[in-house]
């Protein structure tokens, strides 16, 4: 299975339940028109006759209306542009996905079959299968062994086990490194499913968070909406910062192991580099996992 197909099964069933989230937004925009209709009533109706008891001056009275008229008309133009501006495509979130696409990065489809693509070849660089004609790093395949009966035979079988002890710290290593490099991709894959999947339901519940920033008293129903929208967004930035950060350094020392011949590279040295691969790979596990954290703290 190409990392392609791969992908593409992960896809599948992923895009199809976000997808079919637009219908819910739909069923919250009435809901959000009815109790904007009726904060907006109640808002102009009691700040108007709180204006008016309280006139002191003809100045005074015109700024606290236009004041007034302006926030509901701020509230009115996002509302009614709400898929404009805050749905999974809109003004918002598309932002962010412009700043993730400088780093490599960019729609949630885009970004995971860069990820399965990228991780999987990064694992086979590491375990040295990258090319067909090779198996382990740059060597080559095992000679077919000449004839020479069972004698000759038996007689190399020591040399082949003592080799492969000789070597076989290295290829565990490399093998744990392309374990938590694939792990890696799935952290990352998962974290970027969870900032679409907050995305979404931030546009399902926008309808009826956006009408509360009438009233003072609950405006934070707003800000607090909004913040967890620019968070779910900060996420692919976050993500996409990491990985043009790690996946280069990651990416050059899979390489040097691809390129190494079993036979003819010191044990030390390729034990040596699949250790640093590994550590790399743990390093960047680490940081995929902390991409949600980051982003808050940014935020805040």
């Amino acid at each position: 299975m190409t990392p392609a197909e791969a992908s593409n099964i992960v896809l599948g069933p992923l895009l199809e339940m976000l997808n079919g989230a637009g219908s819910l937004t739909d069923d919250m925009t009435g809901y959000g028109a009815s109790l904007l209709a009726v904060l907006a009533g109640v808002i102009l109706s009691w700040n108007g006759i709180k204006i008016a008891m309280e006139m002191s001056s003809i100045n005074e009275t015109i700024g606290k209306f236009v004041n007034l008229i302006l926030v509901v008309s701020i509230t009115f133009l996002l509302f009614d542009n709400y898929d404009e501006f805050f749905s999974p495509n809109g003004i918002l979130i598309s932002g962010f996905d412009v700043l993730a696409s400088t780093f490599g990065m960019g729609s949630f489809e885009y970004t995971i079959k860069q990820v399965v693509g990228n991780f999987f070849t990064l694992a086979a660089k590491i375990m040295g299968i990258a090319n067909i004609e090779s198996t382990t790093g740059g060597s080559t395949l095992p000679a077919t062994p000449e004839e020479g009966g069972l004698f000759e035979t038996m007689k190399n079988i020591g040399p082949a086990i003592g080799g492969l002890i000789d070597f076989l710290p290295a290829l565990i290593l490399r093998a744990a490194a392309a374990i938590v490099t694939i792990i890696a991709g799935a952290i990352f894959a998962i974290q970027m499913l969870m900032s679409q999947i907050a995305i979404v339901i931030g546009a399902i519940i926008g309808p009826i968070m956006i009408p509360w920033m009438l009233i003072p008293a609950t405006s934070f129903l707003f800000d607090g909406w909004l913040k967890f929208m620019i968070t779910a967004g900060m996420w692919k930035v976050v993500g996409a910062i990491i990985i043009s950060l790690v996946t280069p350094a990651l990416n050059s020392t899979a390489q040097k192991i691809a390129d190494m011949e079993i036979g003819k590279t010191a044990f030390g040295e390729q034990t040596l580099l699949a250790m640093g691969c590994l550590i790399l790979a743990f390093v960047f596990a680490v940081m995929m996992s902390k991409i949600q954290e980051l982003a808050s703290a940014l935020i805040s």
